[in-house]
């Protein structure tokens, strides 16, 4: 009976339970490599929206001094 009651705990407690880790672990795995990517991705459009405020900026400039030309 004990070694019944082993067999069935581990075929069907412990060994799940290994594969659940297992399958845990590489989920974490690719969720961490997923927010590395978003992370990247996130600073290049920092990089972007800084270059377009730069050309925003510039514009405005130019129609300032068109502005000022025409007065």
């Amino acid at each position: 009976m004990t070694l019944e009651l082993l067999t069935f705990i581990f075929t069907f407690v412990i060994i799940p339970l290994i594969v659940y880790a297992f399958k845990q672990n590489k989920d974490m795995s690719i969720a961490k490599n997923d927010i590395k990517h978003l992370q990247d991705d996130k600073k290049e459009y920092r990089e972007d929206i800084k270059e377009v405020f730069k050309q925003l900026q510039d514009i405005r400039a130019d129609i300032h001094n068109i502005a000022l030309n025409k007065s």
